[in-house]
């Protein structure tokens, strides 16, 4: 679900756009890239692509979802929800910063 709002943004975008070159950025309006203005030439492109406001829509979803169906405290469904994300995203900026 939280891909289709994405989707949506893009379609509207691309629609909208008065020049048939876009950036491909534009397929994913909610990132981080595409509201830094990071070119795809950089390293942080795919960093920056990858922070996307879904991903916090997501993290919550799976959060609920892990509280109602082991009963565990929403700190503790949020912790378990927000680590695989953010073990990624942390090895993957380390590795940008070397």
């Amino acid at each position: 679900m939280p891909a289709v709002i994405n989707a949506l943004i893009a379609i509207a975008l691309i629609a909208l756009s008065s020049d048939h070159q876009i950036l491909p950025t534009v397929i994913s309006p909610l990132s981080l890239a595409y509201w830094a203005d990071i070119q795809m030439s950089s390293d942080w492109f795919g960093f920056a692509q990858s922070m996307r406001l879904e991903s916090l829509w997501t993290i919550y979803l799976i959060a609920v979802g892990i509280a109602q169906w082991t009963s565990f405290s929403t700190k503790k469904s949020t912790l378990i929800a927000c680590a695989p994300f953010a073990v990624i995203w942390a090895i993957w900026f380390v590795i940008n910063l070397m």
